[in-house]
């Protein structure tokens, strides 16, 4: 198999790199010239390149779809304690002032500790794609 010596401008023409090393493994002991091995590197880099892309948009669907699941969820939880809080102001409930003091601080706390860990799990910054 010959490589052509001029990048080509579609992407479906641009070979897996399994494909490559099958065809480097399989190609007789003569030596690549310049041309063809820059071409070569190129064309790996550049599949390198597309997965990375491909990554980064997986990963930004995935951090859409969490971002919304821990959103709600927080917000579920923050509005479980304010429905619990107006339980006992209107007297359906009955709760000692420390338990609902204790049970608004902590559980409070909890739920923006909690939205804030995972918000920050979810858009850190990823490390940048390798430079060969």
């Amino acid at each position: 198999m010959a490589l052509s010596t001029t990048p080509s401008k579609n992407v479906t023409d641009i070979k897996p790199t399994a494909e490559l090393i099958k065809v480097i493994d399989s190609s007789p002991a003569t030596s690549f010239t310049n041309e063809e091995r820059e071409y070569l590197d190129w064309q790996v880099q550049h599949e390198i390149k597309r997965e990375y892309l491909t990554t980064l948009r997986n990963n930004n669907s995935e951090r859409i779809k969490y971002a919304k699941i821990s959103f709600y969820f927080t917000c579920g939880w923050i509005f479980l304690v304010l429905f619990i809080l107006l339980l006992c102001g209107s007297k359906v409930l009955v709760l000692s002032d420390s338990v609902l003091i204790t049970l608004l601080t902590t559980t409070t706390a909890n739920a923006f500790g909690f939205f804030f860990v995972v918000i920050k799990y979810l858009f850190n910054a990823p490390s940048p794609p390798p430079n060969n």
